[in-house]
């Protein structure tokens, strides 16, 4: 936990985000809890998920402030909503694939790298999705489960964590191979 939370630190004092470590931390730290408690149990509980977006919300308001930023208080509670809506949407379309609690943490997910920039949340978000992906093929190779076996997602949403620590350069990366393609 401490390896994460300095390299955290080191990420966004260097990008002159200093306001914002205590809401990653904060993040860093729940993520690392549910992800435990979630591998275990095959739950994230709401004493844990529910708390979460208020806090984290309160430290990014606070950092926004702090920054003169408000805007990206803005973006990040409309990442909470776009990134919650396709994690119930996904949930909806398929129960068996999504569980409720990974829906409750989503929008704590989404504000937080929403709060960064809107690459941040794709890379966060994609970042999940294929730690989850990798894991589930290492199931089948390694543990001879099905495609139909049930995995705890909650441990891959630390991709958010992933999207804090290179998110901005791996959007920009794609963006810069996407106009010298042109």
């Amino acid at each position: 936990m401490g390896l994460l939370w300095f390299a955290v630190t080191l990420r966004l004092a260097g990008q002159g985000l200093g306001w914002a470590v205590p809401a990653s931390l904060a993040l860093a730290f729940v993520c690392l809890v549910l992800a435990v408690i979630d591998a275990a149990t095959g739950l994230l509980p709401n004493r844990i998920t529910y708390p979460a977006f208020p806090v984290v919300a309160g430290l990014l308001l606070a950092a926004s402030l702090g920054l003169g930023e408000l805007g990206r208080l803005g973006r990040g509670l409309l990442a909470a909503a776009s990134v919650g809506g396709l994690f119930l949407l996904l949930a909806l379309l398929s129960p068996h694939g999504m569980g409720v609690g990974d829906v409750k943490l989503a929008p704590t997910l989404g504000l937080a790298v929403g709060w960064l920039s809107w690459g941040t949340v794709a890379v966060g978000v994609v970042a999940g999705f294929l730690l989850g992906g990798l894991a589930g093929l290492a199931g089948m190779v390694a543990l001879g489960q099905s495609r139909k076996s049930l995995l705890p997602f909650g441990p891959w949403l630390v991709g958010a964590l992933l999207g804090v620590l290179v998110g901005g350069e791996v959007a920009g990366w794609f963006q810069a191979s996407s106009l010298g393609a042109r």
